[in-house]
């Protein structure tokens, strides 16, 4: 049902966007560069594969209890991504990490043509661009999974967007030069930190859309659990996260252990 309700948002995204861009080439609206097109393209088809993979979920989606079925599962989602970042020095390379990955993402929807709205709805540094709506519709699947830990997030998460706005309209593609590396390093760190520290694959190689839709809010809850929110939830995730990571090790070491039998076998 999660997947389902990802998976039409993307897709409202997507065509928003794209009616947006059509428009504004047949207008043949000056501000809207070849650059902005070729980066709008390559959002839009990262999204449509995004939307791709969420819809093959057999899961029936019904959008009225889709808040009541986010808030359900948070822990069980929690433990799902926990178990994958337990270790502290992968802990801490994923808070400074997502954030940047997802904020640099918003910053690349920026280059995107705004989707056309009356002047009194208007917002200083958020035109209604992919790198905007994207970050309004995070905001609003966080708030309605953990309304108090997602309200907390959606103003940063919609400052941020302000402000990338602001650098793409002021710096150009020097702006998206300095996004495509912070954005790559931060993927090549996390696939270090689980290489090297958590020995274990990322969380995407297993469920692909939650790891990339939840990380940045489970990184937030994360920060959060050190302040002391929530107590009980951590307590109940730690023994549950502990739980999976030692079956998980165990199979790993079952598997090697088979694997050495039939080699001395043959």
């Amino acid at each position: 049902m999660f997947t389902q309700a990802v998976a039409l948002l993307l897709h409202l995204i997507s065509s928003a966007v794209s009616i947006s861009t059509t428009r504004s080439v047949r207008l043949l609206d000056p501000t809207v560069s070849s650059t902005s097109l070729l980066l709008h393209r390559v959002v839009a088809t990262y999204h449509q594969i995004l939307f791709q993979l969420c819809r093959r979920s057999s899961k029936p989606f019904w959008p009225s209890l889709i808040a009541f079925n986010m808030a359900l599962n948070l822990e069980k989602q929690l433990q799902f991504y926990g178990a994958y970042h337990y270790n502290p020095v992968n802990v801490a390379i994923h808070i400074t990490c997502v954030p940047a990955i997802l904020l640099t993402a918003f910053l690349f929807g920026t280059n995107t043509p705004a989707v056309p709205i009356p002047d009194w709805l208007s917002i200083p540094n958020l035109p209604p661009n992919l790198g905007t709506i994207a970050a309004v519709v995070y905001s609003t699947l966080y708030v309605l999974m953990e309304p108090v830990a997602g309200g907390l997030l959606a103003p940063i998460l919609i400052g941020g967007t302000a402000y990338a706005n602001h650098l793409t309209s002021n710096y150009g593609m020097t702006a998206n030069y300095i996004a495509i590396g912070v954005h790559v390093l931060s993927w090549v760190a996390q696939f270090i930190g689980h290489g090297i520290f958590e020995g274990r694959a990322p969380a995407l190689l297993d469920n692909l859309v939650q790891a990339l839709f939840l990380a940045p809010f489970f990184v937030w809850l994360e920060i959060l659990f050190m302040f002391g929110y929530r107590p009980e939830l951590k307590s109940r995730l730690d023994v549950a996260i502990q739980k999976d990571i030692k079956k998980f090790r165990d199979d790993a070491a079952a598997k090697k252990a088979n694997g050495s039998t039939n080699g001395h076998a043959k």
